[in-house]
């Protein structure tokens, strides 16, 4: 989250990947997705996880945001 705040950039592709509880994969949604470019990919894995798939539902649902799901990859879209 940390470098969520301080980074300047704004990155084609945002890939998810950290802690395992629904509040900290929230938290990195959160923190991560204003800074994906407009139209960028916002993906990340461990979607086995329910407590992964909990957070992306909640923040997609949030954003009215669709969810790819192959295997253990994840991707929000239009």
């Amino acid at each position: 989250l940390t470098a969520a705040k301080t980074l300047h950039v704004q990155p084609d592709l945002i890939y998810i990947d950290a802690e395992h509880t629904t509040e900290a994969v929230y938290a990195d949604l959160c923190a991560w997705y204003p800074l994906v470019k407009n139209k960028g990919v916002f993906c990340g894995d461990d979607w086995g996880w329910l407590t992964v798939q909990k957070a992306v539902e909640k923040f997609a649902k949030e954003r009215n945001k669709k969810i790819y799901v192959s295997g253990n990859f994840w991707r929000l879209y239009d």
